[in-house]
């Protein structure tokens, strides 16, 4: 079995947060979604005590709006494809191309994380 690529420290301790705050451990959408989000590069920048679920960050416009880097951007439309298979721009060739060897990392655990392929 698999076992789960944290990033760092940080990320683990996000993870677990978000899990509290949002998810349950018997639902694989909500653990993969928490997972990626839990990214420090991605949990540093969004308000979590205002989202009442975890892809509501996406939605802010102007001053309020959550910037990323491609990378990440790509990453986080990954997770909303897991979370409820949303019809997004997320494209997997572009993933491949900017992601690093950490993010390709996060989205096999993310993969296993959906698929329960790995345990909690």
């Amino acid at each position: 079995m698999p076992n789960i690529f944290y990033t760092n420290e940080k990320h683990l301790t996000n993870f677990r947060w978000l899990l509290a705050k949002f998810g349950s451990i018997d639902s694989s959408e909500y653990t993969a979604a928490c997972y990626i989000l839990a990214c420090p590069e991605i949990y540093s920048k969004v308000d979590w005590n205002k989202c009442e679920y975890p892809f509501d960050f996406i939605s802010l416009r102007g001053n309020k709006r959550v910037e990323l880097s491609s990378g990440y951007l790509l990453l986080v439309r990954m997770a909303q494809n897991l979370y409820n298979s949303s019809n997004n721009r997320f494209n997997l060739m572009k993933g491949l191309a900017v992601w690093d060897a950490n993010l390709i990392a996060m989205f096999h655990t993310a993969m296993d994380l959906r698929m329960r392929r790995v345990l909690l």
